[in-house]
């Protein structure tokens, strides 16, 4: 040991701060600071406080008042507690899994790993918990914005209260646009009203003859053909009959309709119209079939349906001879070898009209209420308010049609491309010049021409005029609303399918029947196509599509037959099947059709139903397992053996009576100042440490021998 001499008591040499009387108060210390109870911001306050604790127990000096040390705020004990913690003991000299700093990492470790499952449990739990008491996926979403035609004055100070006008100029939705039926909105979609094409060409073989002097020697007849490039097709309107109408827009969906506006109808209603309706189509045609236009005012016509009445006009060049062009014995017929063609050819006139169907117009006489059967534009597809109908959905009577008045409804016809025939012409003659080659003299060559075609490609989208996209919906006379009781169920669970099917017509439906397809919707166009996978009747399995759904009454998942609603009541159905056989985990989308009593359908609709996922009993199982197994490792019921001893021996060396290991350890927790000096030092001759509780000494029961003070 170090001494040094103490100033009042030069008998009794003063210990020095790092020798074995700090060590010996730092051993436990350091055990309880190695502790995975202990957490890292009270280790640091730990080991503060129990370096200047020792370091007053060293300067407190029987001869003198007790010296306390700076900045201690906890008070002084005979025998050392930690304050944070309850003592961990040790059984027959033995560490503890907490005596090691690989202990401490270990046990921080499983304790933080404890903690994110507990909170993964209660997360789960609550999820599970807000899935049931949340409103699940089929909550409805607001009204989209309604747009209707209209022939009063088309200036934005004369339009009815919340009503604006958006055709009437710039790059306003439907200024000079027509609108086609989709399942989105998307506005001036295509704003180029020409089209044009690209073509190949051939030339028919011709021949050219010659001769010499005044005929005496003739050359035979040189056969011969040529590349043809076409050159140019002329640009030719794509604009099919029409005639304008304003367009206005309406924020969400009105309660009434103003007068002036115009709507599209499924029905003339036997030309007894609704209150303050009539028909608008004949005033609307004027004797032609016409297609609807947006624009800034209500007269302008235009368009054709035949090509514009016009064909293309073709320029081409017949170029490099294709062919033998030879000399013929003292005559050269070299001249034909290099000669070319030209050509101008014109297309024919097909029908360029667009994809349509045919629709009745009405027009409100005065403010008016919104009827069934009346059919208006949206930007939008999920309604709030019910009985709306989209007719624009793959499918539908309206998907990527245009309106085409004819004062009937339902007739579809046109195309979004059409095709020419083969052009055919004459091209340009080709004289030859004199050729005086050796001893003929004068001579000449005979003129020709080729016939010439040229074949048109289709093209893209060649009859489709500017338009904007639109949603169409109908006021429908029934109207079928579909809802599930959660947003997703686990296997095992009863599906539910909440129906709500109204009435809306004057007169009632008997003996009705409605079918229900659940399907995994593959394109996401919300309509079960052929060969997606559906789930067969009653869930018993799963299936294919195998025909179209509009039409086969024998692919379905439930049907309910024999229902009977009332003019202007609401049946209800609530079919279920048990998630057992559904294919996998998957969002699906369940589709109804209502068919009256001989089987024709009157209503179809779409929605998107729930989620199919794992069972969430199992995957709670699994996290409680987990979570016991690191509960028993924290409380040792589930012993970790440490690979190569590492934990034994650093617990041994921990409660080693060797001082220099001892000193070693506590010198890592307790920190002093290489120059700290101590004034005065207690010899300690009355300190006992306290026995553990099955009678071993603990690392305090090292016992402050006389000898080190009297030395």
């Amino acid at each position: 040991m170090k001494y040094i001499n103490h100033p009042n008591h030069p008998n009794r040499p003063e210990l020095h701060p790092n020798t074995s009387v700090i060590s010996r108060y730092a051993r436990e210390i350091s055990i309880h600071m190695r502790s995975p109870r202990l957490e890292l911001p009270k280790a640091r306050q730990v080991a503060l406080w129990a370096r200047d604790y020792i370091k007053a127990r060293v300067r407190n000096d029987s001869c003198h008042s007790e010296v306390k040390p700076k900045n201690l705020t906890m008070s002084f004990r005979p025998k050392w507690k930690n304050p944070f913690f309850k003592e961990r003991r040790t059984e027959e000299g033995r560490g503890s899994l907490g005596s090691s700093p690989t202990g401490v990492s270990l046990g921080m470790t499983l304790r933080k790993i404890q903690r994110s499952i507990v909170y993964l449990l209660l997360l789960t739990l609550i999820a599970n918990f807000l899935n049931l008491a949340v409103a699940p996926k089929y909550a409805r979403a607001a009204d989209p914005n309604m747009y209707l035609f209209w022939v009063g004055t088309c200036s934005d100070g004369a339009m009815p209260a919340g009503w604006t006008l958006v055709s009437d100029g710039g790059t306003e939705e439907f200024n000079n646009m027509f609108p086609r039926g989709n399942t989105s909105y998307s506005a001036r979609v295509k704003t180029t009203d020409t089209h044009t094409h690209t073509g190949t060409g051939a030339s028919i073989a011709s021949g050219a003859g010659g001769y010499s002097g005044a005929g005496s020697t003739v050359f035979a007849n040189q056969t011969h053909t040529h590349a043809v490039t076409v050159d140019s097709v002329s640009s030719t309107s794509s604009l099919p009959a029409y005639k304008n109408m304003c367009v206005i827009k309406y924020s969400g969906i009105p309660t009434t309709i103003p007068q002036d506006a115009v709507a599209i109808f499924d029905t003339t209603f036997s030309g007894s119209w609704p209150t303050n309706w009539e028909d608008y189509s004949s005033t609307y045609r004027n004797g032609s079939d016409r297609f609807i236009r947006g624009g800034a005012d209500t007269t302008t016509t235009g368009g054709n349906n035949t090509h514009a009445s016009t064909g293309h006009s073709v320029s081409a060049t017949l170029g490099t001879v294709t062919g033998t062009i030879s000399t013929g014995g003292i005559k050269s017929l070299g001249s034909l070898s290099s000669h070319t063609h030209t050509a101008s050819l014109t297309s024919d006139t097909p029908d360029t009209q667009p994809k349509y169907i045919t629709v009745v117009l009405g027009r409100a006489t005065a403010t008016a209420t919104i009827p069934a059967h009346m059919i208006a534009m949206f930007d939008g597809s999920s309604f709030s308010s019910y009985g709306w109908e989209t007719v624009s959905d793959n499918g539908d009577d309206f998907y990527q049609r245009f309106p085409k008045v004819t004062g009937t409804y339902g007739t579809t016809g046109g195309a979004d491309t059409h095709t020419h025939s083969q052009l055919s012409g004459t091209s340009s003659t080709h004289t030859p010049a004199s050729n005086n080659v050796g001893i003929v003299i004068n001579g000449v060559q005979t003129t020709h021409s080729h016939t010439t075609t040229v074949d048109l490609a289709v093209g893209t989208d060649t009859n489709i005029p500017p338009y904007t996209d639109v949603v169409f919906a109908k006021k429908s006379y029934v109207y079928t609303t579909l809802t599930t009781d959660k947003a997703s169920y686990d296997a095992g669970d009863t599906v539910t399918i909440n129906s709500a099917f109204d009435n809306y017509s004057a007169s009632n439906l008997t003996n009705t029947k409605l079918d229900y397809v659940t399907f995994i919707d593959s394109d996401a166009d919300n309509f079960p196509d052929v060969g997606e996978t559906y789930v067969t009747a009653t869930c018993a399995g799963s299936d294919t599509i195998a025909t179209n759904l509009l039409t086969t009454y024998t692919e379905y998942t439930l049907r309910t037959t024999g229902k009977t609603v009332n003019a202007g009541a609401q049946g209800t159905d609530a079919p279920s099947c048990t998630n057992d056989n559904f294919p996998g985990v998957n969002d699906y989308v369940v589709w109804s059709k209502w068919y009256d009593t001989g089987a024709t359908l009157i209503y179809d609709t779409k929605y998107v139903g729930f989620h199919s996922v794992p069972t969430l009993t199992e995957i709670m199982f699994l996290v409680f397992i987990g979570c016991a197994v690191f509960i028993g490792i924290k409380k040792g019921i589930i012993k970790i053996k440490p690979s190569g001893n590492k934990l034994k021996n650093r617990s041994k060396d921990v409660i080693s009576n060797d001082s220099e290991k001892s000193h070693q350890i506590a010198t890592e927790i307790v920190t002093f100042p290489r120059n700290d000096k101590i004034e005065n030092h207690q010899p300690f001759d009355n300190f006992r440490p306290e026995r553990s509780r099955k009678g071993s000494r603990s690392i305090d029961s090292i016992t402050h021998r006389k000898r080190d003070h009297e030395q």
